[in-house]
């Protein structure tokens, strides 16, 4: 019931954003051949209203569909604060929007030769990517808080229980998913730096390489030398953003100094074809 309740308040909601976002859009819109209507939009804009719209709608869906069901019925009702039901709606909605928002960029023409940062936005496209895109928002943000709460019918001798099997559920979607985060964190940024460093010196990569496989080993051994040695997950977060952060400082360095050599190559070749023109 969270679900229905979240989908077609969503929906509705998404056409009121979109009569919302026309009045803005009203200005600069058109008609183009083949495509309809248009409008020209920036496609930052589009990402930033639609993060803040996705926060504000799924914490109102959130809110709305945990009192409709508790409503509905009333051992349903959950026992955590409805502040952090709407946090949790607020969450979802601002993950989707983005999604959405990202879509929507997807659908624009980028305007020939104009401002790159904006896009012509086919307007019927637009319409039904927000009453699609804030149906699936308010499903979700109606259903979540509903999965991760307890409902006061839930006798208290068995909170315990129900705390236990929420940790395992959890555990089997967090784990996948902090590997993702450190996949695209840590390995993707150290694969980047590889490639680059070979091409910057020749046999650079392997000496990296090296280098890390060396540490990871020496972690390795130290920990099987020291059983009893444990390491919190506050100390793992810290080592993780250190590594993280230093990556990220590198790529950095690596990209700018690639970028500066493409233009340095760039000014020699314009300069040989002035001088060739020259004679």
């Amino acid at each position: 019931m969270a679900a229905r309740v979240g989908a077609w308040t969503g929906a509705g909601l998404g056409l009121a954003g979109f009569l919302i976002a026309s009045a803005f859009w009203s200005d600069a819109a058109s008609v183009a051949a083949g495509t309809g209507p248009v409008a020209q939009v920036s496609a930052t804009a589009v990402l930033v209203g639609a993060a803040l719209i996705g926060l504000l709608f799924g914490a109102i869906v959130a809110g709305l569909s945990r009192a409709v069901a508790a409503w509905a019925d009333p051992a349903m009702q959950l026992r955590g604060s409805k502040a952090s039901t709407a946090w949790v709606g607020a969450v979802v909605g601002l993950v989707l929007a983005l999604l959405a928002g990202s879509v929507l960029i997807e659908l624009g023409a980028p305007i020939e030769g104009g401002d790159e940062t904006l896009t012509h936005l086919p307007v019927l496209a637009a319409l039904a990517v927000m009453i699609i895109g804030g149906g699936a928002l308010g499903a979700a943000a109606g259903a979540v808080p509903q999965l991760f709460g307890t409902p006061i019918a839930v006798d208290d001798s068995d909170l315990d229980e129900v705390a236990e099997i929420k940790g395992r559920l959890g555990s089997a979607v967090g784990v996948p998913a902090i590997g993702a985060a450190l996949l695209l964190l840590l390995v993707l940024p150290f694969a980047y730096i590889l490639i680059r460093s070979n091409e910057a010196m020749s046999g650079a990569a392997a000496l990296i390489a090296i280098v890390v496989a060396a540490g990871v080993l020496g972690f390795a051994t130290l920990a099987g030398s020291q059983p009893e040695m444990k390491i919190s997950l506050a100390d793992a977060l810290v080592a993780l953003a250190g590594i993280a952060t230093v990556l990220i400082i590198i790529v950095a360095v690596v990209a700018y100094n690639s970028s500066g050599e493409e233009t340095d190559q760039g000014a020699d070749d314009t300069h040989a074809a002035v001088v060739v023109q020259t004679f």
